[in-house]
């Protein structure tokens, strides 16, 4: 029987949702995963996170509809939303915007990895040749 609630526990318990959201998940065509997890040694909270699919099977994120939503007052136009571009010497994409950051709101999405970096309105500017 079990005592106390606690990481090892967690690990275990998120794999097991995860896997029983699977079918549900595959029935809805919805993506669900398993979030944040708070928890005392007597209690748990699991955060379950849903996003929808775009045409390629993509997950949608907040990000990404943010960036959407803000690219014309950040002078971003629809052909930069796809755009591929150099950073150092890295191929990326725009993938997202968080409002909630300041000095690197970007979130920009490595091709060859899939990898997510953040990136300031400077270097974007810079990179996707935007006049301000």
């Amino acid at each position: 029987m079990i005592t106390e609630i606690n990481r090892p526990l967690l690990a275990l318990l998120r794999k097991q949702v995860d896997d029983a959201l699977a079918p549900v998940a595959a029935k809805t065509g919805i993506h669900l995963k398993v979030g944040n997890i708070s928890f005392t040694a007597s209690t748990a909270t699991f955060k379950v996170q849903a996003n929808l699919l775009d045409a390629s099977g993509s997950v949608k994120t907040k990000e990404q509809e943010n960036l959407r939503y803000l690219a014309p007052m950040l002078g971003i136009t629809e052909a930069h939303l796809g755009k591929e571009f150099i950073l150092g010497s890295k191929r990326f994409k725009l993938d997202g915007y968080k409002t909630s950051r300041t000095s690197k709101p970007f979130l920009i999405k490595e091709v060859s990895t899939d990898k997510l970096y953040v990136a300031s309105t400077d270097q974007i500017n810079r990179v996707l040749g935007i006049k301000e």
